[in-house]
This record gives C-alpha cells, structure tokens and sequence, in this order.
C-alpha cells in the first residue's frame, strides 16, 4: 500500500446530494481533515483526523457501509484533547473496488488496522457505533487491532438469549442475510417496504441524521450491498469474541433506541470480562452525535486509571 495523500482543506462527502452538503452535521464535520489512502488490494479508502498527531490517539468506527458524518460531534467534542481518527469504511461512498461479498469484516478491521500502523501507535480507545462494535469485537478479539479501552455505543451485537428485541431486530436484521442470499428482487421488494415505513421526524437534526442513515437505500444496487456488507454481522460468534476481549469496556445505550432494544445492550456487557453498562436519556439510536450524557461518559471513562496495552 502507499501512503496517504491530502485531498485540500476540509472533508468531502461527494455521495450527498446539495441538499445534504448544507446539513449542520456537515458543519460539525468541517473541521475533519481528509486523506485518501491505498490498501493492499489497491482500494483507497478515505481517512478523517481531527487534533493534534502528538495527543493520545482516540478511534472512532461508524457502522458498516453508513457515513462516517455521525461521528463528527464526538470527534469535534474531543479534538482538543486528542488526536481523533476515523474512517469511512468500504460500501458507502465507495462504490468501486470489488463486490460487497469480498469485503468481510475481517477487511474492515484489517483497512483500520494498516490506518493505525502509520501512527504507530496503540490507541487510547476505540469508539464504536451500532454495526461498527462488530469490526472493533472482531479486531480486538482476533488481535487485528490493539487498544487501552473499548466503547460501544448502541451496539447491534446478535447474542442468543438476549432477550426482548425491537421491530427492526426482529423483521429487519434477518432481512439482510436473505438478501444476500436471494439476491436483487429480494433488494428491491426490502427497499420498497422500508421506504414506505420510513419514520417521521419532528425535529430538523433528527430528519438530517435519519437522511444520513438511510443512504444506503438510495437504490436497490446498494441496498443489495447493504444486505451483502450486514451479513456475515448476523453470522458472527459474538460470544465467543466477546469472552475474549480484557480491555476494560464501556457499553452506552439509550433504553428509547428503537433499532437496538435495551436487552441486547445488557446481553453485551454481560458477555464481557470487564465491561460496565451506562444508560442515556437523551438522543435514541442516535446517541452517538446527540447524546451530551454519552460524551460526558466517554471522558470520565478516559480519565480513569489507564487500562494495559493489549487489544484482548
């Protein structure tokens, strides 16, 4: 692989559409600096930083094949104190490259792992969102990445005997794997349900950020891909990775998610060796970029004694 190259002053995010470009979230990504930079299989991938290179390195994972745009808050909020990477990862924007079948999570994790070896540096911790806990579950427990700390965010983890579900775990989340399986009339048939169910918001942050969410939908070619990057999640060991992972971690979760039930955040903690449970009150399945409680959280858990040097 090479080494990364500066793309100008400030993120571009060119699958958004003008009407997308003048969100706020845009705004509160502005002061990401964007580099591109080329795999081992020759595929660029864009890499997001924020704060100084010499500060305590703080990574951050968006779930699989969604923007890296709803990290932005927690990158801004810890920017001064940090030196914040993240990445977006293969699927969305990047539609190039190889089918969504030769992208396991194993590439994800691998992709991060060779943005982390340029820093030579082991990170203080990893922060993880929804689907984005199954690349850090499988880096760290596989040893493909090292941190101090973990925290998972709304973590959409698939553990037997979890308990009560929502709506979408429960007639959503199988969808995926049948997808990938039956292909693109399966695609089309999914997306049209879930652009007729799609939620109505009150607020206009709340209608940007479900917008973010919902690009992979834009087509039934990429809600394919969608379904085809969500699969081999549904099929994961969980269990057995989280029983592996030592670093001390900090599971967050609004009880008010509708994507991810209260349940499964609890069925995670309890899976891990030395993992506590926090709950939210404010920001839902979109915690991650509304939650004041959850960045609160996240620098308390920082500020504790510093964890040892191991991913597991």
């Amino acid at each position: 692989m090479n080494l990364q190259h500066s793309l100008g002053d400030g993120p571009r995010f060119p699958y958004l559409s003008p009407q997308q470009q003048d969100f706020h979230i845009c705004a509160e990504a502005a002061l990401l600096r964007q580099h591109g930079m080329r795999m081992d299989d020759g595929a660029e991938v864009m890499v997001y930083e924020a704060g100084r290179p010499d500060q305590p390195l703080l990574v951050l994972i968006n779930p699989v094949g969604i923007s890296c745009l709803f990290m932005a808050r927690i990158a801004r909020a810890f920017s001064a104190h940090y030196h914040v990477l993240t990445w977006e990862s293969r699927g969305l924007p990047d539609y190039t490259g190889g089918g969504a079948d030769s992208w396991p999570l194993e590439r994800h994790a691998r992709d991060l792992a060779a943005i982390l070896d340029l820093r030579q540096r082991t990170p203080e911790a990893i922060i993880s969102y929804c689907s984005g806990a199954n690349i850090a579950v499988l880096g760290l427990a596989s040893g493909i990445l090292r941190a101090r700390r973990l925290c998972m965010v709304s973590p959409s983890l698939q553990l037997p005997g979890a308990g009560r579900k929502t709506t979408y775990q429960r007639a959503v989340l199988p969808l995926w794997l049948k997808i990938a399986q039956d292909g693109m009339r399966m695609a089309a048939l999914v997306r049209t349900l879930l652009v007729q169910s799609e939620k109505e918001y009150a607020n206009a942050e709340d209608r940007e950020l479900a917008a973010i969410n919902n690009l992979p939908f834009q087509s039934n070619e990429t809600t394919f891909r969608y379904a085809c990057m969500h699969a081999p999640c549904l099929q994961l060991d969980s269990a057995a990775l989280l029983a592996r992972i030592a670093i001390p971690v900090l599971v967050a979760h609004d009880p008010v998610d509708d994507m991810v039930h209260a349940d499964s955040a609890e069925a995670v903690a309890a899976a891990l060796p030395n993992a506590r449970l926090a709950w939210l009150d404010d920001g839902g399945h979109f915690a991650i970029y509304k939650s004041a409680t959850l960045r609160a959280g996240i620098q308390a858990f920082l500020q504790e004694v510093p964890a040892a040097d191991t991913g597991t």
